[in-house]
């Protein structure tokens, strides 16, 4: 089954392609060194289920591959996986993970980079990684394609009212309203398709049925997320109206039905049909075909099943992630296609402490978690006279001008002769 996907001014109809079948397991680690360096390694696993015949050579190659393979330092292949490995001099210089074929010669590559702050507070460093997953087709490219499309379909209804009405009307104002208001409905379109496609059917009707309301259309009929001719109909019934109101002056009033060249659902589905026969309208098959990866993604599309597990550990104690924690110095997250396909933030935090400095200045040298963010906090803040307090006691390798300054709050959190305060 093929189903309808959307539309852009009325005259467009996109159709989503169903699931393949192939399996895909990507686990991606990664190490954060205390020198700001990056070892991370990365093993991609495909299968079919069902599959009886054996899997030919290098077949996982036709699914996924790496994005950038001479990134890495070492990457091994077999016909249904790929590894890779490398150390990495700093965030920036890691290479996305993956990229995924479209076509026969043509791949794109997930939207995915990598930060990481050091934050130097003298007695111990914050580490805050951060890595930003998404699909390829981000918004930018829905726009490049909403512009080509509403260009070429607004075009060609200049054309159409001019042949029509033989020139004795302005095309002008019902091209602009028509481009003007129809961009804004398939933007709105769009974006609850790509929001919802991972709900249940109730959900996504009901977040069209709202965008139909919104922009003044006729209500969503019933079955039209099935069929695309159904969805089709209100749109090009309610463009069709805003065409001939644009074209109406006081002289001479234009009715919907005088626009005898306007298409029927049918029609418009036929002009986006593409396959191995003859293809009705080349240029508008190859745009339905690029804006429906546009709009659902590659994550969308159903070809494949994901599942990335990522994991990355840093120097020093974990002491915040959005992800689960693992161990004392790493962090968990498993991203779905929701994740993949809607963008995902990672984030994890550590503190190492400067151990030599520590020792060096008589001070405490194991803390807990509350107690070890406290110091965090404390350091971040610190006054003068303690800023210039603590510079003075690591120099003298003491925690004697601490003492003499008088404030309580950081020396407590380090002289081991003070007791924790408030008690526990």
């Amino acid at each position: 089954m093929r189903r309808a996907a959307g539309v852009l001014l009325g005259l467009g109809a996109a159709l989503l392609a169903a699931s393949c079948g192939e399996e895909i397991a990507v686990r991606q680690g990664t190490r954060v060194h205390p020198d700001g360096t990056i070892g991370r390694t990365v093993l991609i696993a495909a299968r079919e289920p069902g599959r009886k015949e054996p899997t030919p050579a290098a077949w996982i190659d036709s699914l996924v591959d790496l994005a950038r393979p001479d990134a890495w330092g070492r990457v091994d292949r077999t016909a249904t996986s790929i590894r890779a490995e490398g150390v990495f001099a700093s965030a920036a210089e890691i290479p996305p993970t993956l990229r995924h074929q479209q076509g026969d010669d043509a791949w794109v590559t997930d939207r995915q980079a990598v930060m990481l702050s050091v934050e130097d507070l003298r007695l111990l460093r914050v580490f805050t990684y951060e890595e930003i997953w998404g699909d390829p087709f981000g918004p930018e490219k829905l726009e490049d394609l909403v512009d080509t499309l509403s260009a070429l379909v607004t075009g060609r209804l200049r054309d159409n009212i001019t042949r029509h009405f033989g020139g004795e009307i302005d095309p002008g104002p019902a091209v602009a309203q028509i481009r003007r208001r129809g961009e804004a409905l398939f933007r709105d379109v769009a974006a609850s398709l790509r929001a919802t496609q991972f709900d249940p059917d109730e959900v996504q009707k009901a977040n069209l049925a709202a965008v139909f309301r919104t922009h003044g259309l006729p209500p969503l009929p019933a079955g039209a997320l099935e069929s695309a001719a159904r969805f089709l109909q209100p749109v090009l019934d309610w463009s069709r109206d805003l065409c001939a109101q644009a074209l109406s002056t006081p002289d001479r009033r234009i009715e919907a039905a005088d626009l005898g060249f306007w298409p029927t659902p049918e029609e418009v589905e036929r002009r986006f049909e593409s396959g191995e026969e003859e293809t009705p309208d080349p240029e508008l098959a190859a745009l339905g075909d690029a804006l429906v990866s546009a709009v659902f993604g590659v994550y969308g599309s159903g070809d494949h099943h994901f599942q990335v597990q990522v994991t990355v550990r840093l120097p020093g104690r974990l002491v915040s992630t959005d992800g689960m924690p693992d161990g004392d110095d790493g962090a968990i997250w498993v991203l779905g296609h929701p994740d993949l396909n809607l963008g995902r933030n990672a984030r994890a935090v550590s503190v190492e402490l400067d151990r030599q400095v520590l020792v060096d200045l008589g001070a405490r040298r194991e803390y807990g978690p509350a107690a070890l963010l406290e110091l965090v906090t404390v350091l971040r803040d610190l006054p003068p006279v303690l800023d210039e307090a603590l510079d003075e006691a690591i120099r003298k390798r003491s925690l004697a001008p601490l003492r003499q300054a008088g404030r309580r709050d950081l020396l407590e959190l380090l002289d081991p002769s003070l007791p924790p305060w408030p008690e526990p």
